[in-house]
């Protein structure tokens, strides 16, 4: 008697751990989503940005886009939009991210492969992502960046970035 409790008692074990660790699947992630929250990770502190303007992320089965501001102001217009100053150009650039190409998608990670990108040359690089569901919302959380050359970013091993999304 004892034996079989034991052994229900482990079946039961499993199949609740197999209910609570179920993993997403890449048809689970498919869609379009708008960004809720951003959350810079360092291992003293987080700085949480509620974004100023709303940003996304397009998953299709084959390809990935994303683009969002990544700080805590909204992008100014141009004064003359057909004929912007350096100094406006320049505050565009800084005040947008994006990219998009390809990706993989396994065992809750996601790295892209862009095949564009805001930063030249960043093309063919890599960004590796930690996926977790939280409520209604779609996590991804970038731990790991490679250049095209290998070399990894300056914030590499001192910082994450976590995306909060909603699924639209």
């Amino acid at each position: 008697m004892k034996r079989k409790t034991i052994l229900l008692s482990i079946i039961g074990l499993a199949l609740v751990n197999m209910i609570y660790s179920q993993r997403l699947s890449k048809e689970d992630v498919l869609g379009s989503y708008v960004l809720k929250e951003i959350n810079y990770i360092y291992a003293d502190t987080t700085i949480n940005v509620n974004p100023s303007q709303d940003g996304f992320l397009i998953l299709s089965p084959l390809r990935y886009t994303i683009a969002y501001n990544p700080g805590l102001n909204p992008r100014v217009s141009f004064q003359n939009l057909s004929n912007p100053t350096e100094e406006e150009i320049l505050a565009g650039f800084k005040s947008f991210a994006f990219n998009g190409g390809s990706y993989e998608f396994e065992n809750d990670v996601f790295t892209a492969h862009p095949d564009f990108a805001k930063v030249p040359g960043f093309e063919g690089g890599e960004q590796v992502y930690e996926v977790k569901q939280e409520g209604n919302l779609f996590v991804l959380t970038m731990f790991d960046e490679t250049y095209p050359s290998g070399e990894k970013p300056s914030w590499y091993g001192n910082l994450k970035i976590s995306l909060s999304f909603q699924k639209e």
